[in-house]
């Protein structure tokens, strides 16, 4: 037994170094470029004789190592933390790996679905934004569920995407909340490809750095509010249901949104990370603020703009412009509440 687990091991470890991304090719070949770790991280589920510390180790020399640009752009469990610093726990790495065994099936079937259902939202939002350029590395990475859905990155002039497996299998049991996810983040991906400010913001935000000039409230609330109006218009019969991707139900951001927006008319020029973060991400209980009221109130300012520009317009709104044009719609919301 010993013999055979061994033998397998070895044959684990040629297979991954053979090839190690296992892109996966669809027909006609796409623009951007798949790669599908979570491809490769299922060869993992047939080494059961394999002690969880060699698996351990085994899955960070062929799966996260090779690839540390994925891990390190994706966010883990926290505002501070990346895919790599979660994974760099022996704790939750084992966690991960013995708690996958029980979704092998959902994850089998993403990794075989995933490519051809990712093309089908490119080409769509392609044929409505025919500027979008396929200028990016686009990963399937296995995650667990309380980690990385979702994300678009800029490293210095090259385009990342990052999905998670175990939120974009969940996604995938109703087709039309997979293509409002996807069509989200692919939204992210040209607005930062037609518009300079989005694209710095995003980076001043998520990447940091010194040399980068860190994002106002109004530039973050815009660049997620627009998402969500966009993944759901270019996703009919999509409502916000499906759009919504904060933790807290909708009807709480909705039940305070004169003094939400109130107070984000008076924060739009604030470049505070933690007032960011509370009123765009993750809320603040202390402060009555729920998660994800920037992703709301960007994407009301979105709504009621297209009513008058269309949404290539509003994806190159930038400057004094934009800004203007978000603090005169939230005093209509204001005013209206």
């Amino acid at each position: 037994m010993r013999l055979l687990a061994l033998a397998t091991l070895v044959l684990l470890g040629q297979n991954l170094a053979a090839n190690p991304t296992l892109e996966q090719s669809v027909h006609p070949s796409p623009p951007y470029r798949l790669v599908d770790l979570l491809h490769s991280s299922l060869h993992f589920f047939d080494l059961p004789q394999i002690s969880v510390n060699r698996k351990v180790d085994l899955f960070r020399k062929s799966v996260i190592d090779p690839h540390q640009e994925a891990f390190r752009v994706a966010p883990g469990a926290t505002d501070e933390q990346t895919l790599e610093d979660f994974f760099r726990s022996d704790k939750n790495l084992e966690s991960y790996l013995q708690n996958s065994v029980s979704h092998e099936l959902e994850m089998r079937k993403l990794s075989d679905e995933f490519p051809t259902l990712l093309h089908a939202c490119w080409s769509h939002l392609h044929s409505r934004l025919p500027r979008l350029k396929g200028d990016v590395t686009i990963y399937l990475v296995p995650a667990p569920l309380d980690t990385v859905g979702g994300c678009v990155r800029s490293v210095g002039p090259r385009n990342v995407m990052v999905f998670g497996s175990e939120v974009m299998a969940h996604r995938l049991t109703s087709p039309l909340r997979f293509d409002v996810f996807v069509t989200h983040e692919l939204f992210h991906l040209y607005h930062m490809q037609v518009n300079p400010e989005m694209r710095t913001a995003t980076a001043g935000y998520f990447m940091g750095g010194s040399t980068t000039p860190p994002p106002k409230l109004y530039q973050m609330m815009w660049l997620e509010g627009l998402a969500v109006y966009a993944s759901q218009v270019l996703n009919p019969p999509a409502t916000m249901k499906e759009a919504w991707v904060s933790s807290d139900p909708l009807s709480k951001v909705k039940a305070k949104l004169q003094p939400l927006s109130i107070f984000a008319s008076k924060e739009l020029a604030s470049t505070d990370k933690r007032v960011i973060r509370d009123f765009v991400f993750d809320g603040n209980k202390e402060r009555g603020i729920p998660t994800g009221t920037g992703y709301y109130l960007g994407m009301l300012v979105a709504k009621r703009l297209a009513m008058r520009y269309p949404l290539e317009d509003l994806a190159n709104l930038q400057g004094s412009a934009l800004r203007d044009a978000i603090e005169s719609e939230l005093n209509r919301v204001i005013t209206a509440h």
